[in-house]
């Protein structure tokens, strides 16, 4: 069963929410993806686990607004929680951007680590500064790069103009490893390709299919240059209005709809990364070390300037 209360009767200070209680979880993301997955996972397990005494309502597909506003609502005490990516992590600061950054992280073992460990908990109390606890994180998939020709380290990509995002933190990236960055909004990605405006392109597997990289180019490289993570975030004052019990079951519920959420997350980018090839695209291992080298230089300034919390030398530490 589905329904809603005003937030602000639940979130009253000091008061202990006893009878039933009704969630409202937001995400901008529509069925299908690992985001709507999660909160949906979560709804049907706060149920289950609380014998119907929790109730949640998924409001998703940009229904209640994009990332910002949807993220803006739980902190505002308007929802009770939300599925996304990192933008919670840079909304109130730039100074923690590396974790979304491009080759600052081997892999997700690497983000995991960092995200566990000092710096992860200071940025965790910073989102809780704004009234939302993380609980929880899990690996979305890879952002990869795509070519006519094959790419196995840095130098096979000199000056190859790249499409990339309108990022200036990308931009310099690119053209640091040997690129010609050039920002294009997605919509004329495909015509670009065609026609050798740009020669290559870059990003996750949902991305290469919607706009049918497999029919304008003919490499798929696993560069794994970005680690697209996503996020489950709560309404702290909301936990924390919750009897023991019910608190209880509400976190246990995130911790089992995080891990469904990865499960499905990687299930579905193989399916992706497995329509690309059988639509033509040749796979390709890079040398991935190589093209982190070639990128240090343009991710020192970034961690100079912009991410001032930490350095490229403390990051790497936590590498297994």
């Amino acid at each position: 069963m589905i329904v809603l209360v005003l937030a602000a009767a639940l979130f009253a200070e000091g008061a202990k929410e006893a009878g039933p209680v009704n969630m409202k979880i937001y995400t901008a993301y529509p069925p299908g993806d690992e985001s709507y997955v999660t909160a949906m996972e979560f709804a049907e397990r706060v149920e289950k686990y609380s014998e119907g005494t929790i109730t949640a309502e998924v409001f998703h597909s940009g229904s209640m607004g994009g990332e910002k506003e949807t993220v803006q609502a739980v902190k505002l005490g308007d929802a009770h929680a939300v599925t996304s990516g990192l933008l919670p992590v840079t909304m109130f600061t730039q100074d923690y951007g590396f974790f979304d950054g491009i080759y600052v992280f081997k892999d997700f073992n690497h983000f995991k680590n960092v995200w566990d460990g000092k710096l992860g908990d200071e940025i965790k109390d910073i989102l809780l500064d704004n009234n939302l606890r993380s609980m929880g994180v899990y690996l979305r998939g890879m952002r990869h790069l795509s070519a006519n020709k094959p790419i196995r380290v840095p130098e096979d990509g000199r000056g190859l103009k790249i499409r990339t995002p309108q990022l200036p933190s990308m931009v310099n990236t690119w053209k640091a490893i040997g690129f010609l960055p050039t920002p294009i909004n997605l919509p004329e990605l495909f015509t670009s390709l065609q026609t050798g405006v740009v020669d290559c392109a870059e990003g996750p597997p949902s991305q290469m299919l919607s706009y049918k990289y497999q029919e304008v180019q003919d490499y798929l490289m696993f560069t794994g240059h970005n680690v697209s993570v996503a996020m489950f975030l709560i309404s702290n004052r909301f936990l924390e209005s919750l009897e023991d019990d019910k608190r209880a079951i509400v976190e246990k519920a995130a911790e089992e709809a995080v891990q469904a959420g990865a499960e499905y997350a990687l299930k579905a980018d193989r399916e992706k990364l497995n329509k690309l090839i059988d639509g033509g695209m040749t796979p390709i291992e890079v040398d991935k070390e190589a093209f982190m080298e070639k990128a240090r230089p343009a991710v020192e300034e970034l961690f100079k300037t912009q991410w001032k919390v930490t350095n490229v030398d403390e990051i790497l530490s936590y590498m297994e």
